[in-house]
């Protein structure tokens, strides 16, 4: 796999890497709690859409091409500066609600709803395929009842 860190990042991943935090870690320490979306005062607390929330956040910032997550990666880092669909317009809108957490079945009812291509919006989806990059809770966030933003 090719490396796309160059400089100070690629040091913080060996780095981090010597005690088993991947960058994606890193990143979840420092927008821990309150920068995620989640509003809970305790530190290292997130609740699960807020989790969630944060981890699509960083999905589309790996499909856009802003920073590579291997945690993420489905040989697609980039994927959103191609032009791999006719209608670009949808799949920004797409995009735009995939990236506050909006799950597949919201999506489709949004695509039935604003009477949307039915048949592009799950083509879209099925290539973002979200449901492939849940990520489990990392171990050290402790889990939180809904903090009430979520």
């Amino acid at each position: 796999m090719t490396t796309l860190m160059k400089g100070p990042e690629a040091a913080v991943r060996g780095a981090a890497q010597g005690i088993g935090i991947s960058k994606l870690e890193r990143r979840a320490l420092d927008d821990v709690a309150l920068r995620a979306g989640c509003s809970l005062a305790e530190a290292y607390e997130c609740c699960d859409p807020c989790w969630h929330g944060w981890v699509c956040a960083r999905v589309m910032e790996h499909l856009r091409g802003e920073c590579y997550w291997w945690e993420l990666d489905l040989g697609d880092f980039g994927l959103l500066k191609k032009r791999w669909h006719a209608n670009l317009e949808l799949v920004e809108a797409v995009v735009a609600r995939v990236a506050t957490g909006a799950d597949t079945l919201h999506m489709l009812m949004w695509a039935v709803d604003t009477q949307q291509p039915l048949d592009e919006v799950v083509a879209i989806l099925r290539t973002l395929d979200m449901n492939a990059r849940q990520l489990p809770r990392f171990p050290w966030l402790s889990p939180a009842a809904p903090c009430g933003r979520a």
